[in-house]
């Protein structure tokens, strides 16, 4: 970011050879920029590049699959320490040797994530991704597009190279998060916790209209249990042995997807861990003009997600409308609480590049809001 002199800059990166002000896709060691006005005025600067490392917080923290999916962005790390998705998923591979397996090697069902698919970018084809949660068919690796069944992976298409399997691509993005600092590794897992946005990066003061529950299955808490490994690690752990086609008992698939995808919400943007005295405070000062949910994103591809506004103990009905006013979706929802967020699946045809109205109605309580389909 050039100031003074005569506008109208030229630039010179060495080594690299760069001649615009952003070099991009530099490796680790020193570099000298230097910049010459419309004057032939003349001034250097220095930068030392590091290979991405450990990054320690003080706390829990996580992001979420649309995090490390974007390129874009900037990471919230306590010691008011900014950086971005590649930064972190440069670090997490380079720690595990320049590649990691998910699932099991030894089984013959892993994907192997190498650090090229991160340098290169396609982990940003990869994620986010979705679909049913299930164990690997066989070995698989982005680099051989012959094994993306075993995945799978979108083969063809604008989505194409998206992982089509939730658990993969949520125990993905927990492994990123696990490279964020040991505070989350051993973090131990209960049913029911509370979280709440901080007013900014590293505080511990937070927003309380942010406060929100989150939920893990019961049994596989209790399958975390009877193996003593009931953490967030031991969690990552037996996300992997699924993946891997191991015996997870009487376990689905979807609850361990299910509880995966809490920790990565639940201290998403390093989210402070609260007590259900702070949740129930929160609730009981709700008015009963609000609208009873939010909606995003829009516009939509595949789903949306529906945050919850309300804590009446009562089911919610989801309707989905065309621009016609014609029903064309409703599911009924028998587990509401104060901001918990469910996904709504409109992955098909017929919400494709379309205005659609969502009506949410619990109670004697409804609000209605417009989405849009750009799919």
């Amino acid at each position: 970011s050039v100031e003074g002199g005569t506008p109208g800059y030229s630039y010179s990166w060495s080594p690299g050879g760069a001649t615009t002000a952003q070099a991009t896709g530099l490796s680790a060691g020193s570099y000298t920029v230097t910049v010459i006005d419309s004057s032939g005025c003349e001034t250097t600067c220095e930068i030392t590049i590091t290979e991405p490392g450990p990054v320690e917080p003080s706390t829990s923290c996580s992001y979420t699959q649309g995090f490390y999916g974007n390129p874009g962005g900037l990471a919230c790390i306590p010691d008011n320490q900014k950086v971005n998705a590649k930064y972190i998923m440069l670090g997490a591979v380079t720690t595990s040797g320049g590649h990691f397996d998910f699932g099991d090697k030894n089984n013959g069902k892993y994907f192997r994530l190498n650090l090229s698919d991160v340098q290169d970018d396609k982990i940003f084809k990869m994620l986010p991704g979705g679909g049913p949660s299930n164990k690997l068919l066989g070995y698989a690796t982005y680099d051989l597009i012959a094994t993306w069944d075993n995945v799978p992976l979108v083969d063809k298409g604008p989505r194409r190279g998206k992982i089509k399997n939730n658990l993969l691509s949520q125990t993905m993005t927990l492994y990123f998060n696990l490279h964020i600092g040991g505070a989350l590794r051993n973090y131990e897992l209960e049913e029911t916790f509370y979280t709440a946005a901080t007013v900014e990066c590293g505080s511990e003061e937070y927003i309380e209209n942010s406060v929100q529950m989150f939920k893990i299955p019961g049994d596989v808490i209790s399958f975390l249990e009877s193996n003593s490994t009931n953490t967030v690690q031991g969690l990552f752990e037996l996300a992997n042995d699924a993946l891997g086609g191991h015996d997870i008992g009487n376990l689905s698939y979807s609850n361990i997807t299910e509880a995966v995808d809490a920790i990565n919400n639940g201290f998403d943007e390093c989210r402070v861990l609260l007590s259900g005295t702070d949740y129930d405070k929160v609730v009981a000062g709700l008015t009963d003009d609000k609208p009873i949910f939010t909606i995003y994103p829009v516009p939509f591809i595949d789903n949306v997600k529906i945050k919850y506004e309300i804590d009446n103990g009562l089911t919610a009905k989801i309707q989905v409308f065309d621009i016609r006013g014609r029903l064309v979706k409703t599911v009924v929802d028998k587990d509401i609480y104060y901001h918990k967020v469910t996904t709504l699946d409109l992955n098909h045809k017929t919400f494709s590049n379309q205005v659609y109205f969502v009506r949410i109605t619990s109670g004697n309580k409804s609000t209605m809001k417009k989405i849009i389909s750009v799919r």
